[in-house]
Parts: C-alpha cells; sequence; structure tokens
C-alpha cells in the first residue's frame, strides 16, 4: 500500500473528497460525517466561481482539477483518483 501511495502521490489531479450535494443541491457536506462545507462552519477551498454545477450534474468535490489544489464540483460519475481519510496513521 505504501509504494502504491508514493507511485500515485506525483499523479496530477484532480482526486476526489469525499464532499458532496446530493442531499441538497448547493448545500455541501462532508461524507465522512455529514458536516457542512461552507466558510461559515469549517474550511472550505473552492476555486474562483466555484461551486457552479452549470451542466446539473455537478455534485461531487474534487481538487486539483486545474493542477492546483482547489475544489470544483463535477458529475459523481466522473473518474478521478481519490484522497481517503485516516483517523490514525502509523506512518
Amino acid at each position: 500500500m505504501v509504494a502504491l501511495a508514493q507511485e500515485d502521490i506525483t499523479q496530477r489531479g484532480p482526486w476526489w473528497i469525499a464532499g458532496t450535494d446530493l442531499g441538497k443541491t448547493g448545500s455541501f457536506v462532508w461524507i465522512t460525517g455529514n458536516k457542512r462545507i461552507d466558510g461559515r462552519a469549517g474550511y472550505t477551498n473552492f476555486a474562483a466561481g466555484q461551486p457552479e454545477n452549470l451542466s446539473g450534474t455537478g455534485h461531487c468535490l474534487v481538487a486539483g482539477g486545474a493542477g492546483g489544489t482547489q475544489w470544483n464540483n463535477v458529475d459523481c460519475g466522473s473518474k478521478s483518483r481519490y484522497i481517503c481519510e485516516l483517523d490514525t496513521c502509523d506512518c
């Protein structure tokens, strides 16, 4: 697993980051704890003009879509790498 992570760490995004608004369009939450994602309730890193959902299908969040680390909302059926959340790490 470590070798796979080391190999993939140099790959460009986008990466799934476990945020979605599938429950209510425009109200993003983290799927790991259903906590709101907005400036009042916690950290956000949306790219300028995001989330925009122009196609009507952008209900899942990715980071790094333009080679940076900012967030964008995209179709949940898009294929991307993903970032996992760990409770603990024996790194």
